[in-house]
């Protein structure tokens, strides 16, 4: 008999104004085949574009560390720190 695939994850879109494609991964299948939990990884473009509006949006979200996976010569200087 063949199992039963877990159903797929449906990430929850954060709207924001100026950081693009941030979402919620909650939901996913990580390591061993649990579940990532709601509201405890989440993913973005550029960080740096957020508005004031999206800071404080983004601080209700108790984030403990964000973490930039571009190298050093995708950084723009104009980024702000809140991106490096």
């Amino acid at each position: 008999m063949r199992k039963a695939s877990p159903a797929p994850a449906v990430q929850s879109v954060l709207q924001l104004d100026g950081v693009y494609n941030a979402r919620d991964l909650g939901g996913l299948i990580g390591a061993q085949g649990k579940r990532v939990r709601s509201g405890k990884l989440f993913r973005s473009g550029n960080p740096a574009r957020a508005s004031s509006a999206d800071i404080q949006r983004l601080e209700e979200l108790g984030l403990d560390a964000v973490i930039d996976f571009r190298s050093a010569p995708e950084k723009n200087q104009d980024d702000g720190t809140f991106a490096r």
